[in-house]
């Protein structure tokens, strides 16, 4: 069952399919960019969610408490916007305890609406895709999805990994929260290892137009470009950066997906680009990890969509798996401080059904401080799609 809400004019959400949950249904709520400039990446992530409770459903439901129940997804777009991601989480605290968030936005509405839910017990909210710094300290919000910090720790090994890279200039997208707290540690990172940062640059979501900041970052002739962003920004960027004369290395932060490079019209300028991200499915095919799971997961997501998934649908296909199993494990839906403790015990092993290659903590746990930690991948396109170069484990 699949019900969507949008906010629309007046701050009035209109709902678009009607249902209810009645007693032996559990309601999970999946907020997404289903609009907006990022909706490229959110649409794929609430596709997955929509997938999850799907089969769920047609395996018979999820028992819990000896309860058996039938999911449904109420899904909410925030419209990639700061004030309507808040909006709506008030809205769907409105419907009544508890609450189960899902995606939950972007790092920029995840920072907004944080704080309204920090001291409250009666709400979780599974994050798949911000990658806001500090984030789970708020006891409220789980991250089964790489941080900004896992992103940063890979990009600084893999330049300064590369003793051809000694002058380095960044590009980052100034609306994403949860890259631009990462400068500072990906700038420190690289200069004590000795890599010169030649130029800073920064543009806006959906900007089309780049020629100022790649100017200024080819200017003092940089061996490598950096550049961290949604996908379709980036892919914008890196051909513009061709068409202006940047023939040099570049390595992005952006999951990028072959879509994204089409749309943009990037292909011709992509050869060599490297990416640094967390793998999707298709590099998890390539790349021997997981495949037998991702294949049968993009084969159920391509059948239900008729489109590839993107780069988060994996971590949010899962993240309905795992509150899931953390329910059975407590034997509740309506005791929420009993649900997070069972995801705070929850092992990697409890949720076989997992695609992503979570790397599990002491013990087998899936969570620490309530973030899991996850493998990346290096990727480069080469022949018209990204291959992956390893796995950064």
């Amino acid at each position: 069952m699949r019900n969507i809400f949008t906010l629309a004019a007046g701050s009035v959400f209109v709902l678009l399919a009607s249902g209810h949950a009645h007693a032996d249904t559990l309601r999970l709520s999946d907020m997404e960019s289903l609009t907006g400039v990022a909706s490229a990446v959110y649409v794929p992530q609430a596709n997955a969610v929509q997938l999850a409770g799907e089969q769920i459903n047609a395996a018979g439901g999820v028992t819990i408490g000896g309860v058996n129940y039938t999911l449904q997804i109420d899904q909410y777009d925030d419209r990639t916007d700061t004030s309507a991601g808040v909006a709506t989480v008030q809205k769907i605290l409105g419907l009544g305890a508890p609450s189960f968030i899902m995606g939950g936005g972007t790092s920029s509405i995840s920072a907004a609406y944080s704080p309204i839910i920090k001291d409250r017990t009666d709400v979780i909210v599974m994050v798949t895709a911000s990658l806001l710094p500090g984030l789970t300290d708020n006891p409220s919000i789980y991250r089964p999805r790489v941080t900004s910090k896992q992103y940063t720790d890979s990009i600084v090994s893999f330049v300064t990994g590369n003793p051809e890279f000694k002058r380095v200039a960044l590009g980052v997208d100034n609306k994403n929260a949860g890259l631009v707290n990462e400068v500072p540690a990906l700038k420190a990172g690289l200069l004590a290892a000795g890599v010169e940062i030649v130029a800073e640059e920064e543009w806006g979501s959906g900007n089309p137009q780049f020629a100022t900041q790649i100017a200024a970052m080819s200017r003092n002739n940089p061996d490598v470009l950096v550049l961290r962003g949604y996908p379709a920004d980036v892919a914008r960027l890196v051909k513009q950066a061709r068409e202006l004369g940047y023939s040099g290395p570049i390595v992005t932060n952006s999951g990028m997906s072959a879509t994204d490079v089409e749309n943009a019209q990037a292909a011709e300028s992509m050869d060599g680009v490297v990416e640094v991200v967390a793998p999707v499915v298709s590099d998890l095919i390539a790349g021997d990890l997981n495949k037998e799971a991702a294949q049968k997961f993009e084969d159920a997501y391509q059948a239900r969509f008729g489109t590839p998934s993107g780069l988060l649908s994996v971590s949010a296909y899962d993240a309905v798996f795992i509150l899931t199993r953390a329910m059975e494990h407590a034997g509740t839906t309506t005791d929420v401080p009993a649900i997070k403790a069972a995801l705070d015990v929850l092992k990697v092993s409890d949720v076989p059904e997992a695609v992503t290659p979570i790397k599990p903590y002491d013990g087998d746990l899936l969570f620490k401080d309530r973030q899991a930690q996850f493998v990346t991948v290096v990727r480069q396109w080469k022949d018209g799609k990204f291959v992956p170069l390893t796995f950064v484990k």
